[in-house]
């Protein structure tokens, strides 16, 4: 058992205004390079169906990606 995928969604719903609807996903992959080393990848989605105005009336982006990279070693 060398590499691992493990894959999350969840949606919070609105029942009163369906659009108003929260997404996430998240994806990780994780591969053992060898008995100590171990490389993660992460990728996130989330997506806000309402997004509220900022202080100075913009409206931020209702997606939001990211990727990262983790190495672990086990001594």
């Amino acid at each position: 058992k060398t590499t691992e995928l493990d894959v999350r969604y969840t949606a919070t719903l609105d029942l009163v205004d369906i659009s108003s609807t929260n997404h996430t996903f998240l994806s990780k992959l994780s591969v053992d390079i060898n008995k100590n080393l171990e490389l993660d990848l992460t990728f996130t989605w989330g997506r806000v169906g309402n997004p509220k105005p900022r202080e100075d009336s913009s409206i931020p982006k209702k997606d939001d990606f990211s990727l990262s990279a983790g190495i672990g070693f086990d001594f």
